[in-house]
């Protein structure tokens, strides 16, 4: 018989790491295929100029935002 968890139980919130002057790809989240490059769903650049405020996302964090299309 299964039982109920908290999500809490399981995982910790990151802490927010900016890119600063750090040279990553930017990422855009997908329905059906996670995070992917950006250029990949717009074909072109659709982010800032400046990125040194956006976060970064590392290997093993969970992801969670709302799909608006």
């Amino acid at each position: 018989m299964s039982s109920l968890v908290m999500l809490g139980e399981l995982v910790t919130a990151a802490k927010v790491e900016r890119a600063g002057d750090l040279d990553l790809p930017v990422l855009s989240m997908t329905r059906s295929g996670g995070l992917v490059p950006q250029e990949s769903v717009f074909n072109k650049k659709v982010a800032s100029r400046d990125l040194s405020k956006y976060k970064v996302v590392r290997p093993s964090q969970l992801v969670v935002g709302i799909h608006i299309d």
